[in-house]
């Protein structure tokens, strides 16, 4: 089976903490993963981790996470894609994992792995994450890409997993996978996001009324 698969990462290095995070994310995606394109999205930090990219998108200014990932999917090349943040490491075995149950169940629409912040919690665990998913670039492409609205972030992957679910597909989590992850390294340092926390919240439940909800865990 192909499983090759477009890996989407956007980056915002405001900080000599992120940049070392996004160092150890890369470095761990090389020393992990074979087949597969890397397409960074640099939201306005100068070209530093261009040479690390297959496909590399630069930003002037920080145009947010979700405008990010639609830039990204319309650029990607194969069927399935990876939306990842650059805080995260990736662990072996990982794309296999999250791609092969898309091959046996049709009602698939998103996969995640167990996840660890290892900033804060002791044991990794099974959740709805924003920040290292499987999904279909066709899903992406039918559901009309992310809500520009969200900017600069905050429900934009919430949006997103409900309007999956509202077409009948599943978001399942792959528990055989932990992926480590820091947590919020950069929102916590975007005054922006925090700032609209709560128009994006209200936006959305108006919209939709209820959170998305994990269907199954395999």
């Amino acid at each position: 089976m192909d499983r090759k698969i477009s890996i989407i990462i956007p980056i915002y290095n405001i900080s000599d903490e992120i940049e070392r995070l996004t160092h150890v994310c890369l470095r761990s995606l090389k020393d992990t993963t074979t087949d597969y394109e890397l397409i960074l999205i640099d939201n306005g930090n100068g070209e530093k981790w261009k040479d690390w990219a297959d496909v590399y998108i630069k930003n002037d200014i920080n145009n947010g996470n979700g405008a990010a990932w639609t830039q990204g999917a319309k650029a990607a090349k194969y069927d399935y894609i990876l939306f990842a943040d650059n805080d995260v490491e990736f662990s072996e075995g990982w794309k296999d994992a999250l791609i092969e149950p898309f091959e046996k169940d049709e009602k698939i629409g998103a996969t995640f792995p167990k996840t660890i912040n290892y900033a804060q919690e002791k044991e990794a665990n099974c959740k709805l994450s924003g920040f290292f998913w499987v999904t279909k670039k066709k899903y992406v492409e039918e559901i009309g890409y992310f809500d520009p609205f969200y900017f600069p972030g905050n429900f934009e992957d919430s949006s997103f997993f409900k309007e999956l679910q509202l077409r009948g597909k599943e978001l399942v989590c792959v528990s055989s996978i932990t992926i480590r992850h820091r947590g919020r390294a950069t929102c916590s340092i975007v005054p922006e996001i925090e700032e609209r926390y709560r128009i994006h919240e209200d936006y959305y439940f108006k919209k939709y009324s209820i959170l998305p909800f994990l269907n199954r865990i395999i």
